[in-house]
């Protein structure tokens, strides 16, 4: 499934606000290393080369993790679309993992989102002494790459 990456004549504004809405969200949120947190959505979104999904990677965590709503989102300003992607790649309470991640497949602006994601997840390097729970892990999101990237048909 391909998509139109020509949206953009007010790209840099949308991206800027993304990036404000984040770095509010993420406000005094630190990661497994001890980072503030708004640096992984920096990152992720780094790692996706369109448009859309650079966006999207920026609020990747913020309905999961903080006061953040579609609705807040959709209010803001950003694009449905992008908005829609975000709600994809939110874990809910309780979640079944294979329908999850078969609803991010599906959606190509999710999947660039979700394995960037699991991509930057997965450098062990940011962490000093990783323990085992996190090299486990690391393994668990190789198979979910695989399966977005539709080498494995089931996680």
């Amino acid at each position: 499934m391909l998509y139109n990456d020509d949206f953009c004549e007010n790209f840099d504004e949308m991206y800027e606000l993304a990036k404000r809405i984040a770095t509010e969200a993420h406000k005094g949120q630190k990661d497994d290393a001890g980072v503030d947190y708004i640096n992984h959505p920096l990152t992720v979104s780094t790692f996706c080369k369109n448009k859309k999904a650079k966006i999207a990677a920026l609020l990747h965590d913020t309905i999961e993790d903080t006061f953040i709503t579609k609705e807040y989102l959709l209010e803001k300003g950003i694009l449905p679309e992008i908005v829609d992607a975000v709600v994809l790649v939110t874990k809910e309470e309780g979640y079944n993992p294979e329908e999850y991640f078969t609803r991010i497949k599906n959606n190509a602006i999710a999947r660039e989102v979700k394995i960037a994601d699991l991509t930057h997840n997965s450098d062990l390097s940011r962490i000093k002494k990783p323990n085992e729970h996190q090299i486990k892990r690391v393994e668990k999101y190789k198979r979910q790459m695989a399966f977005l990237q539709g080498k494995i048909e089931k996680i």
